[in-house]
């Protein structure tokens, strides 16, 4: 609401040929925000969304939020098995799905044609609303032992959005392109920044290095989110074609694991402006990022930590296990893993080494 009173005509998404303003945004969000009150969907409950990035799920992700709703975003890439682990473990009180072709039930299930379909009830808007609020729920994935339902707070979220925004600069022309999926805090924090910035998001369904190169060297998109692999694809596209990024793109975030110098020193070559960055679900996205004058000096560097974050090695030598503080680290977890605390003495410790 109070992004679509700052800039009500300023783009907030692009997706296919169809764009929306963030007035419109915020239109389509509530109708969809009032009709899921008409099914008798209450501020507080909780919604598990099941679906692929679409313009469609953008204005269900922020109808929900917009009635006060918990979101526990299922990834649709897990088997029917993984989904009916997470949705008994979430206990959300409606499923909505983006088609019905989907092979997962649940009692309560809905999908956004039938919230589309529906009439609409008014609802009673929060104005304020406290920062401890659960935003969004995400599992991990789960390699050690069962997937942990995350809590992401909107502190979390705002947190780690201002965090990067210190880091990176916000410019009033800057357009996400966002090619990894919503479900995944990589995707959902674009979404989060998008409203606190105002800042366009170009959103593609599945990652297509040749669409991607053709709009950013429309001059179209001025930054993005990625993994190594859609770097090496894109690079290689570049290098085919023999072709620049033009001085417009400001940068590429790579995060999901190191970057190898091979690809490194290629991007840059092809004028790629390429941060690596470091983050976690637990951590509502990035928690470090390279910062551009020192991405050549320290390649493979995954860089020092955002304003708001703190890091440190647990260890005797210089390795050890990466231990993070901070307003984005999330405060717990839901169902199963309720009990267990995140944090000791403010510490969330990651299982992750670095040095």
């Amino acid at each position: 609401l109070k992004r679509a009173y700052l800039t009500p005509e300023r783009t907030a998404l692009r997706f296919g040929e169809e764009a929306w303003t963030f007035q419109q945004l915020y239109n389509e969000a509530n109708e969809f925000a009032e009709k899921l009150h008409a099914k008798g969907i209450q501020p507080g409950m909780r919604i598990a969304i099941l679906s692929s990035s679409n313009a469609e799920l953008v204005i269900a992700i922020h109808g929900c939020l917009q009635l006060g709703c918990e979101l526990v975003m299922l990834n649709e890439r897990l088997s029917e098995v993984e989904l009916n682990y997470q949705l008994h473990d979430s206990k959300p009180n409606i499923l909505l799905v983006d088609n019905y072709e989907r092979e997962i039930n649940y009692n309560q299930r809905f999908s956004f044609h039938d919230i589309h379909n529906n009439k609409r009830k008014v609802y009673a808007m929060e104005r304020d609303w406290p920062k401890s609020r659960t935003i969004s729920i995400m599992y991990t994935s789960g390699t050690t032992g069962s997937p942990k339902g995350v809590r992401q707070s909107l502190e979390n979220h705002v947190m780690n959005a201002t965090g990067s925004a210190l880091h990176l600069g916000i410019h009033p022309d800057d357009c996400w392109l966002c090619v990894v999926p919503l479900f995944h805090i990589s995707g959902f924090s674009i979404l989060m920044r998008s409203v606190l910035y105002g800042m366009t998001v170009s959103l593609h369904t599945k990652f297509d290095p040749e669409k991607v190169v053709a709009e950013i060297l429309e001059g179209a998109a001025t930054r993005m989110s990625l993994v190594a692999v859609m770097l090496q694809r894109i690079v290689s596209v570049l290098e085919n074609r023999n072709q620049y990024f033009p001085d417009s793109f400001q940068s590429i975030l790579v995060g999901g694991g190191p970057v190898p110098l091979s690809y490194l020193e290629r991007a840059i070559e092809r004028n790629i402006p390429v941060l690596q960055t470091y983050g976690m679900t637990e951590t509502a996205s990035q928690t470090t990022t390279l910062s551009s004058e020192d991405a050549i000096r320290k390649l493979g560097s995954s860089g020092k930590p955002l304003f708001f974050a703190d890091v440190r090695i647990d260890g005797e030598e210089k390795m050890g296990e990466i231990c993070i503080k901070g307003p984005h680290v999330t405060k717990g977890y839901i169902g199963a893993a309720e009990s267990k605390k995140p944090l000791l003495n403010g510490w969330l410790h990651t299982g992750d080494i670095g040095y």
